[in-house]
C-alpha cells in the first residue's frame, strides 16, 4: 500500500523539449553537430502527507542530435555529469530520456530509504528537504570539441553546495578528453608550476609563498584540476568551492594559453 501511495505521489510537474540555452555563451551547434535539450522538474515528498519534507530534481539535459549523436549522448549519459553517478555503472543501451528517467527513479528511490526513519524519529527536521539541480549548457571549444558544462546545485535542508563539472567532447567520435588524453606523461610537474604563476598574476601575489599565505593551495601542493575546459584559445581549470582556498573565494578558475603548454600537450585533432 505504501508503495501504491508514493507512486501516486511521485509527480513530474513538467517533461519538456527546449532548444539549450544558457546564456550568451551557449551554442546549439558545433562542428556540424547539433544539439538540443531535454527539461524535467519533479518533485516527490517522502510520505503521503501533504505538509513532509520533500525532494525535488531540477534537470537541463543538453544532448546531440544528428551525426555521431548516438555516440556523444552514450558519452554523456556515463560521465558523471549526473550525480550521483548510478549510469556509468551500467551498460545498459539508453538513450537520454531513458536515462533522466532511471536517474530521477533511482536518485527518489535512494532519497526515501535513507530519511524514512530520520524523518520518523524527527518529523521536524529541516534535514530531510532535498533539491538537486543540473542545469547543462554547450560551448564551443577548441577545434572538433564541444565542451558540455553543467551548473549543479545541492541544498540540503538550509545547506547548499554549487559547483561546476566540464566534460570536453570530441565530436568526431564522442570520446571524452581525460587529462591523460590532453597532456603527455610527465606534464603534471610543469604544469602545476604555469597554474602557480597564472594564479599569482589573478591574485596580485609576487611568489608562490605569498599564495599559500592567503589561503591558496595551503597545503603547499599546487595542482592542476581534472576539471577542466578546453577553450579555443587555452585551457581553463575550474576548481570547485572550496577545494584549494577558503569557502569564500568561491569557485576558481585558472586560464592557461595554449602556446605556453605545447611541450607537454598532446596532439588530438
Amino acid at each position: 500500500m505504501r508503495a501504491y501511495i508514493y507512486n501516486i505521489i511521485f509527480l513530474f510537474a513538467a517533461v519538456s523539449l527546449f532548444g539549450c540555452g544558457n546564456g550568451d555563451r551557449s551554442v546549439s551547434k558545433v562542428d556540424g553537430i547539433e544539439f538540443d535539450s531535454i527539461v524535467i522538474d519533479t518533485t516527490a515528498r517522502l510520505t503521503a502527507d501533504a505538509n513532509s519534507p520533500s525532494c525535488r530534481i531540477s534537470l537541463h539535459m543538453c544532448y546531440a542530435t544528428g551525426r555521431n549523436a548516438d555516440k556523444i549522448n552514450d558519452s554523456i549519459i556515463r560521465c558523471g555529469i549526473l550525480l550521483p553517478d548510478y549510469l556509468s555503472l551500467s551498460d545498459k543501451k539508453m538513450n537520454v530520456k531513458q536515462a533522466t528517467d532511471s536517474f530521477i527513479k533511482r536518485y527518489i528511490d535512494d532519497y526515501r530509504s535513507f530519511y524514512t526513519k530520520i524523518f520518523k524519529d524527527l518529523p521536524t527536521t529541516q534535514q530531510a528537504d532535498l533539491e538537486y539541480s543540473m542545469h547543462s549548457h554547450i560551448e564551443k571549444g577548441d577545434n572538433g570539441i564541444a565542451c558540455y558544462v553543467a551548473d549543479i546545485c545541492n541544498r540540503n535542508g538550509m545547506a547548499e553546495t554549487r559547483y561546476t563539472i566540464v566534460k570536453n567532447i570530441l565530436t568526431s567520435n564522442g570520446h571524452i578528453m581525460t587529462f591523460d588524453d590532453v597532456f603527455a606523461p610527465g606534464a603534471d610537474k610543469p604544469l602545476s608550476k604555469l597554474i602557480g604563476e597564472k594564479l599569482c598574476e589573478m591574485t596580485g601575489c609576487d611568489n608562490e609563498d605569498e599564495l599559500f599565505d592567503k589561503g591558496y593551495f595551503a597545503n603547499g601542493n599546487i595542482y592542476p584540476s581534472q576539471n577542466f575546459m578546453l577553450c579555443d584559445d587555452g585551457i581553463e581549470f575550474i576548481y570547485i568551492v572550496g577545494e584549494i582556498a577558503d569557502r569564500d573565494k568561491g569557485e576558481i578558475r585558472i586560464k592557461t594559453d595554449y602556446d605556453d603548454m605545447k611541450r607537454i600537450m598532446k596532439k588530438w585533432n
